[in-house]
């Protein structure tokens, strides 16, 4: 309900292909299904004349796929599902949408499992080094992705915060209820 798919996972995508050429950007939800439709927002966002004018690029003419696409400057989109599998690919930003579909799958220790060893193994590797790195999700459970990069103590504040995955991250939180 605060836009948090359109700006994070629909307009910076496109932000970032049209103005990092050769640029690879993959982005992952929970199923095929919600991945494609953040990649049709994105690449209709691209298509629209005034986007191409301040990017100084557009799609390429053959680029009609809601899931992969290209940009005249050479950067390349892949959208799929979390555990849809990546492999081959390399990028230079991910972006991970809604990992976990609802509560029913939170709640299932093998679906949170399955979710973290597809971050790790799938996205983290495919990652280059130095590439930004978003996620964004309903924290469904405790030990959820979010839940298992956060520090043990972590308790809703926003601000840098050291991972327990090794890394930095600038963590943004939106309680539902405020």
């Amino acid at each position: 309900g605060s836009a948090k798919s359109t700006y994070a996972s629909v307009v910076a995508p496109c932000w970032y292909l049209g103005t990092r050429p050769e640029a690879r950007v993959i982005l992952a939800s929970y199923g095929d299904d919600l991945a494609r439709r953040h990649g049709r927002r994105t690449r209709q966002l691209i298509s629209q004349p005034e986007t191409a004018a301040i990017l100084q690029c557009e799609l390429q003419a053959d680029s009609r796929a809601a899931d992969a696409f290209g940009l005249t400057n050479g950067s390349e989109y892949i959208a799929c599902g979390v555990m849809g599998g990546i492999t081959g690919n390399r990028a230079h930003g991910i972006v991970i949408d809604d990992p976990i579909k609802g509560r029913q799958e939170a709640e299932s220790e093998t679906i949170r499992d399955k979710s973290w060893s597809a971050y790790i193994d799938d996205f983290c590797s495919r990652l280059i080094p130095g590439s930004p790195q978003v996620l964004i999700q309903t924290r469904w459970h405790e030990d959820d992705i979010a839940g298992r990069i956060l520090p043990e103590n972590w308790d809703g504040e926003s601000g840098m915060i050291d991972g327990r995955d090794g890394r930095r991250w600038k963590v943004i939180c939106l309680p539902a209820i405020a």
